[in-house]
This record gives structure tokens, C-alpha cells and sequence, in this order.
């Protein structure tokens, strides 16, 4: 199940499970940035010491952006950051392939 499908299916059932959570906040390879690492490589999205290397990255997914919002049961943010970093991950594909 992609992020997007937990984050409908959480708001269908009112919360983000413990899976969900854990996923989100304590592994940057189950989180929303592994999800676009899988999806474009990791040649695009690159991680040094298990951390994604790109700071914008690391800013989005980490604790202030969408970690905190699946931890903190907010749907619309983990949402909006999910998008955020799509974009993200979508700008260093072409950036790489520029």
C-alpha cells in the first residue's frame, strides 16, 4: 500500500494505525521519501549514513514535516507533505537526467 492509499484509508477509519506510524517516523527507508527512493532509485534519491542525503528531503519527511503529521493524526498535513516531497523526489529525477 502506497503512502497516499494509508493516508485515505486512515482517514476513512478516523486515525493512522501503529504500522503507520512506525513506518512514518522510525525509518526513513518505510517513510514517505523510501516510498519515492523506490519508486525513482536510489541513484535519484540517494541516503548516506541511513538518512536521505538531500536536505529538502530531510526537511519534509523527517519530524517537523510529514513523520510529525502521521504521528500527530493529521491527515491534510501528512497529505501536503506527501506531495511536497513527490515534487521533490520528481525535481532531482530531472535534475539528474538534465
Amino acid at each position: 500500500m502506497t503512502w497516499r492509499e494509508r493516508i485515505q484509508a486512515a482517514r476513512a477509519r478516523g486515525r493512522f494505525t501503529l504500522e503507520d506510524e512506525f513506518d512514518a517516523v522510525y525509518s526513513w527507508e518505510t517513510c514517505a521519501v523510501g516510498e519515492q527512493a523506490s519508486q525513482y532509485g536510489y541513484d535519484v534519491i540517494k541516503f548516506r549514513a541511513s538518512m536521505p542525503s538531500d536536505a529538502e528531503l530531510r526537511r519534509l519527511g523527517g519530524r517537523a514535516g510529514f513523520a510529525r503529521a502521521v504521528e500527530s493524526q493529521r491527515f491534510d498535513d501528512a497529505e501536503h507533505f506527501l506531495g511536497l516531497i513527490e515534487d521533490r523526489a520528481l525535481q532531482l529525477k530531472r535534475e539528474q537526467h538534465a
